[in-house]
Formats: structure tokens, C-alpha cells, sequence
């Protein structure tokens, strides 16, 4: 077993430690990096297809046909010519990228189900995260999230923030992360590992002057490990990210203003002719 253990405790631990062999028996440098960059393969869709359709096969002998345009190539051709058709298959993977969605609204491939499941009452039973139903948070409840409850009015965090308005809908956009510079990916870990580790001594501080003592202590060495670098960065990519999600929201409304213009333009030509008419 240990061979497998010492490969997860490395991939969850500070890479430059990783590297120098540092990692044996404990996670040092705590973070899940690795594992986001592996999740945003752009084949990894692809694979997970395959993989279901082998089980398919073993399981019930039946045969799927995976089209993997980011394999074979051509996929926005593919993609254009089936949509136009309106035959892009049982199963598709895709996103909102180039106006993709778009394509598939105009297709007709895809149906606003909002006013079928507005009287589905079971449906709605199961309309978000099941750790939120009422049965769950009862048996679950703790003297901690009692005492939150009461002060705050709500719930849970979910039902704060929708309560006072303190939560927005944010866009897809495809926007992707480039690949993290290794001496960001290395301050990082060491920055997570100090907050970590100096949070959990705050957390038992026996009086309020240990704890401002730690919290300045931790503050003062975050500063030296150059966390400002780090925040820098990630502000940087979250500036990224709304920009996306801005370009995406005007590229639909652009969209809808283009396909209203035409109708708009019809029913003018219409009334001006029957006025010409009389």
C-alpha cells in the first residue's frame, strides 16, 4: 500500500519539496494544483467516453460510436455541419466557447425546460445540493451551527447570502488558467502551508493576546515569503476571468439583438405597405 500512499502525498504536496525528495510519510505544503491542471486536459471529456463506452459494451454488449473531433480533428467543422443538420448525436460533450450554445439554440438542439418542471413538485425536491435538505442539516446539526444559525438568520451560508443579496450568477465563458509558473506554484505552497499551520494555533490561542501575537507573527512571515506575489497573480487571473465572462455576456446579447433586427425590419416593411395599400 505504501507505494500508492507516497504517490498521493507527493502530487497533494509543495512541488519544489516533491522534487527534492522531501515528501515520505506526511503532506508538506498542502494543495490540490496538480489535480486542477490535470482536470482541464481537453481530453479528458474524450477519455471518460471511452472509458463508459467500454463498460457499456462489457456490461449490456452494446456498441457506442465515440466522435472525438479533438482526436481526429476537424471539431468545429464537425460540430457546425451536425448542428446544422440537427444531428449531433444521443450524447454530446461541448461548452459556450465561439458561440456554440448559440449554434444550438438556433438548431433547435436545445429546449428551455423551465415552464415543464415549474409544477414538479418530486423534481423540485431534489433541485440542489442534498446536504442542504432540511432531514440532512437536522441530523447533522451541531452546537456550532446552531449558534451560527441564530446569530446570522439563516440556515446555512446558501440561504445567508440569498437572503441578503450577496450572491450573483456568474457566466460560463470557457476561460481556463494558463499553467502556473513553478515559483508562483512554489510561494504558494510555502504561504498555504504558514496560514495553515499558524490558523490552526490561532484557532487554540488561550487568550486574545496570543492570538494577535500569532496572527502578526504569521502576517510578518507571509510578507517575507513574498505572498504579495502570489495575491498579485491570482488578482491578475481573476480580472482575466470577469473579462471573459463580460465578452461572453455582450457576444449573446449582440446575438439576440442581430435575430430581433430582421423581425423588427419585417414588420415594419409590412406596415408600410399596407399603408401604401390604402
Amino acid at each position: 500500500m505504501y507505494p500508492f500512499y507516497y504517490l498521493i502525498i507527493n502530487t497533494i504536496s509543495a512541488n519544489d519539496l516533491s522534487a527534492n525528495g522531501a515528501i515520505n510519510f506526511l503532506p508538506k505544503g498542502f494543495h490540490l494544483e496538480n489535480y486542477k491542471q490535470v482536470l482541464q486536459l481537453s481530453g479528458l471529456g474524450t477519455a471518460a467516453l471511452v472509458s463508459l463506452g467500454r463498460i457499456v459494451k462489457d456490461k449490456f454488449n452494446m456498441e457506442l460510436n465515440i466522435i472525438a473531433p479533438n482526436v481526429a480533428g476537424g471539431g468545429d467543422t464537425l460540430f457546425q455541419t451536425r448542428s446544422a443538420a440537427g444531428d449531433l448525436g444521443d450524447l454530446i460533450l461541448t461548452n459556450a466557447d465561439g458561440g456554440r450554445l448559440q449554434n444550438l439554440v438556433t438548431a433547435g438542439l436545445v429546449m428551455d425546460m423551465t415552464d415543464l418542471l415549474a409544477d414538479k413538485e418530486n423534481v423540485h425536491r431534489y433541485d440542489s445540493d442534498y446536504t442542504l435538505w432540511d432531514s440532512v442539516l437536522a441530523e447533522n446539526n451541531t452546537a456550532l451551527d446552531t449558534d451560527w444559525q441564530e446569530k446570522m438568520g439563516a440556515k446555512t451560508t446558501m440561504e445567508y447570502l440569498q437572503n441578503n443579496n450577496k450572491i450573483l450568477v456568474a457566466p460560463g465563458s470557457g476561460f481556463a488558467a494558463p499553467e502556473e509558473d513553478s515559483q508562483i506554484t512554489t510561494l504558494r505552497g510555502q504561504c498555504k502551508a504558514t496560514i495553515v499551520d499558524t490558523s490552526w494555533q490561532m484557532i487554540f490561542a488561550a487568550n486574545d493576546e496570543e492570538f494577535d501575537t500569532l496572527q502578526k507573527t504569521m502576517q510578518d512571515t507571509l510578507e517575507g515569503l513574498d505572498y504579495q506575489t502570489v495575491l498579485d497573480y491570482d488578482m491578475d487571473l481573476a480580472k482575466q476571468q470577469n473579462d471573459a465572462r463580460v465578452a461572453i455576456v455582450e457576444e449573446y446579447a449582440n446575438a439576440d439583438t442581430a435575430e430581433a433586427t430582421p423581425a423588427a425590419d419585417s414588420a415594419s416593411a409590412a406596415s408600410s405597405s399596407s399603408a401604401t395599400a390604402e
